[in-house]
This record gives structure tokens, sequence and C-alpha cells, in this order.
């Protein structure tokens, strides 16, 4: 059985850029990606301010488009403000996953794609990881999967998962879009009952358009 200083769950933003930073200090790192591909599947707005790209050391390849300003509009009102320069940025959400991914990869870390985490448990000071086609033990696990708590939900760690968010998102063409620099949001009960509406200026012509709400789940 291979062992690891850390096995971490799920290639996605979070888990990559984990992998990416823990295998540049020289630590031996596992990454799984329940996935076929990484990037997919491709969906997140990706709006971020402009830190993100120089904190987390990003190619400008992983940006979409830039936004300089913010509206938010109800069933009655708008409110606007415009930054006048540019205060961030929309990412592509796949690129930006495979960027971190052969990042990390290219650090040494081990990254293995369509694997599934299918069980925890430990022994002594370590833990053993299950998952599609064998397992591996590691000093730490991180379960960077997402709503879908592959590891975390096996163990204590969550036991009621209470309030959670869904969501739907399209790329759409949008030609005509005037605020090609602005990242809008709709509200109101009458437009999207327990959550928000959106528009974020993607590629020239391209729009991300979606709308999320609050649900409950009586999963424990």
């Amino acid at each position: 059985m291979d062992q690891y200083d850390v096995i971490v769950v799920g290639a996605g933003p979070a888990g990559g850029q984990c992998a990416r930073a823990l295998s540049l200090m020289g630590r031996s790192v596992l990454l799984l990606e329940r996935s076929k591909v990484i990037g997919e599947p491709n969906f997140s707005s990706g709006g971020t301010v402009k830190e993100t790209i120089k904190d987390f050391d990003l190619p400008r390849s992983v940006v979409q488009s830039d936004w300089s300003s913010i509206s938010v509009s109800s069933k009655d009102d708008m409110a606007e403000i415009d930054y006048g320069k540019v205060m961030g940025h929309v990412l592509d959400y796949k690129l930006l996953k495979q960027f971190l991914a052969k990042e990390a990869k290219g650090n040494g870390t081990e990254l293995l794609v369509g694997t599934t985490a299918t069980g925890i448990k430990r022994e002594g000071k370590t833990s053993v990881v299950r998952f599609t086609g064998g397992e591996a033990r590691a000093k730490v696990v991180i379960d960077a999967s997402g709503s879908a708590s592959a590891i975390a939900a096996k163990t204590r760690l969550i036991e009621n998962r209470g309030e959670f968010a869904m969501g739907f998102e399209y790329l759409l063409r949008t030609p005509e879009l005037k605020k090609r620099n602005t990242l809008q949001f709709y509200l109101g009960e009458s437009m999207a009952p327990r959550g928000y509406l959106w528009v974020f200026p993607a590629f020239e012509g391209t729009a991300k358009v979606g709308t999320c709400w609050l649900g409950k789940s009586g999963a424990k």
C-alpha cells in the first residue's frame, strides 16, 4: 500500500491549489479526482477580486474577462457601484482547475482521475483512504470534494447538512450585452425565491447567466 504525507480528495480549485502548495513544500501528495477529465464538470461563475491572480500566482490565461462595476437590482430598485478601474476578474473555471492540477503534478503530486473515494479508516496515527482501484495511507487527509463530502460524510465531521444551496448556470451568446464590465445581481422573491440571479461577462460576446437558491436537506 502506497503512503503519502497528504491525500487530497477532489481536484477543484481548493483541492488543486492545496495539492499544488503542499507538493511545492516538498510534501508527498496523492490527489484524487472522480471526473475522468480535469476541469469537468465546468460549473462556476468564477467571479473574484484582482488580488486573487497575484496572491495565488495565476496566469492571465485563466481570466475570461475583467470587471470594474457591480450592480444589484430588485423588483423596484437598482443600485450600481462603478469603480472606474479593474477591480477583479471572471475566471475560466475549467482552465483554472486544469492549471492547478498540472502545477501540482509538476511539483510531484500523484494525480489519479476517474477515481472515487469510497471510505476511510484509522490505523494508528495514519488514515487509510479507499478509492476506486485501491487504497493508500496518509498522515493527513483533506476532503476538498465540495458538497459531495466524499470522505467527511463517512465520518462524524458532518452529521447534519442542514441548509444547502442549489443552482444552475448557462454560458450564453450575448452580443448585445451593454454592461461588459459589470457583475450583475438580481434579487427578489418574484425572480429568485430564497436566492438570486446573476449575469457575469465571460468571453467576448458571451455571459454566464445563472441562478441559485437555498434548500433544506434531511440527510445526516
